[in-house]
């Protein structure tokens, strides 16, 4: 969930961040001071990432100046993050009526934005390459290139071109903003908590900076810490949803399972359109689950299937809660479902069996439970690390869990200890791989280990729910090594 939350922040962050010193001068056309100084207002609103009062300011704008091309365009991107896909398509129009009278840098920007609203990765590419062609100089061009090579997952590169965008305009607060996560997904924590930092010097007011801020501090296991970021954000501007799941994140880090379902029901609530709707609800099945409650989790994903019948991610996690409930052969009409939008995609993009991309990563997920499920463990550990080198932080932890899982059943425990001991580096305190690392150092009888595995645990969950089952078996596993041992 925290990366589907981070990457539909960061696509907000690409339509509303690149024109944003715009105070000395137009650098969009519109015949209306009025009308550019509602525009102003709302680009200044959407950098805080308060999306819904940057549409009335974008709306205001246009009805200034009905001809206000890159107005109108800002205001069929925020349809169509709302999912208000039918006016999102009338505003499209509209807005490619108004190209020709427009500055050319407005115009590939439009573009741009249009294509990758559409998911048209490789046009938005071209159109990108086009703006640093013809503005290699502009804010825009660099910030656009940074990333588009975020996207492609050419850290080093993003990076660098986030450092061009600072030497154009030193207090371009959301460039420290992105590479506060570019540093943490190279595992430099220290520089990345540094520049998030230095992101909320420059935007002291603003909720977005705790949030990012919380969200590291999240991933690198300083829950407590994280709570209040995220706490001080909702203070500021209580209705941003994504602030609100990250509240519920922490508590299910924590283990207060009952608070955590609370804050995700409400972010589903707040939810702005559909897919941060299924992104909150996804993080809701893993809540009940790890509260043991299976039945919920399986009732918010079919309800949620009925409205998103196309969603990967729904049919991958319905399949793989079939799988650990035992329910083998509803896993595997989800895997076969999988399957099934697999071979779809790969006839619409022309690919065939000599040159079929490698299979999805959902989709080996499901393969994976099913196969723990039915006791072939030497195949789910065989799926899973051929998966975790795909997976960037900080997802990679509940991979890494899942595989030493699969080698304690496996009876390799020396092999769980050693993934788990990598994994512990990033985030120490992460609940699911200490649970697992106790249960490792159980098999390997090594009483001492153990004991200190569930003793850290333990106070990682110092607040959590008592009824949790997780919570009582360490509890009395840990009485029983006491009982051992001096």
């Amino acid at each position: 969930m925290y990366r589907r939350i981070v990457l539909i922040a960061f696509g907000v962050l690409v339509t509303f961040s690149v024109i944003y010193a715009l105070m000395d001068r137009k650098k969009v056309t519109t015949s209306s001071d009025e009308a550019y100084r509602a525009y102003l207002k709302g680009e200044e609103l959407a950098n805080k990432l308060y999306t819904k009062e940057a549409l009335q300011e974008f709306e205001r704008a246009v009805e200034l100046d009905p001809n206000f091309a890159m107005g109108t365009a800002k205001i069929a991107w925020l349809y169509n993050e709302f999912g208000r896909k039918d006016e999102y398509l009338l505003a499209k129009e509209r807005a490619l009526t108004l190209l020709d009278d427009i500055k050319d840098i407005e115009r590939v920007r439009i573009q741009i934005g249009f294509a990758e609203a559409d998911g048209n990765w490789d046009e938005a590419e071209k159109y990108i390459s086009m703006l640093m062609e013809k503005f290699p100089e502009s804010l825009e061009a660099h910030n656009m290139l940074a990333h588009r090579l975020w996207r492609r997952n050419e850290v080093d590169s993003s990076i660098a071109e986030f450092w061009k965008v600072l030497d154009i305009d030193p207090d371009h607060a959301l460039a420290y903003n992105m590479l506060g996560y570019l540093y943490y997904f190279k595992g430099e924590y220290d520089r990345a908590l540094e520049y998030i930092n230095e992101y909320s010097t420059i935007a002291r007011d603003q909720a977005n900076p705790h949030d990012s801020h919380g969200e590291i501090l999240l991933w690198l296991g300083r829950y407590d810490e994280a709570l209040r970021e995220f706490q001080v954000a909702d203070s500021i501007k209580p209705d941003l949803d994504f602030v609100v799941g990250h509240i519920g994140q922490v508590y299910m880090a924590k283990g207060m399972f009952r608070d955590a379902i609370g804050a995700l029901l409400k972010a589903r609530e707040l939810a702005i359109g559909e897919n941060r709707r299924i992104g909150f609800e996804l993080t809701l099945a893993d809540c009940y689950l790890f509260a043991n409650r299976p039945n919920d989790a399986i009732e918010v994903l079919q309800e949620a299937i009925v409205r998103s019948p196309k969603s990967r991610s729904l049919h991958s996690l319905l399949g793989r809660i079939y799988a650990l409930e035992g329910r083998i052969e509803e896993a595997f009409i989800k895997l076969g479902t999988l399957r099934g939008m697999t071979a779809e995609a790969n006839r619409e993009k022309a690919i065939d069996d000599t040159t079929m991309a490698k299979t999805p990563l959902d989709q080996r997920r499901v393969e994976a439970q099913i196969a723990v499920a039915k006791g072939e463990y030497g195949k789910a550990i065989a799926l899973y690390n051929d998966a975790l080198p795909e997976i960037q932080l900080p997802y990679r932890q509940y991979y890494a869990h899942l595989l030493a899982e699969a080698y304690v059943m496996a009876q390799l425990p020396d092999s769980a200890v050693s993934i788990l001991m990598e994994s512990l580096r990033d985030n120490p305190n992460y609940p699911l791989s200490l649970m697992t690392l106790a249960k490792a150092y159980k098999a390997m009888d090594q009483p001492k280990a153990q004991r200190e595995a569930l003793n850290r645990l333990l106070a990682v969950l110092k607040d959590a729910d008592e009824e949790i089952p997780g919570i009582q078996e360490a509890l009395a596993e840990l009485n029983r090594i006491n009982g051992v041992i001096p």
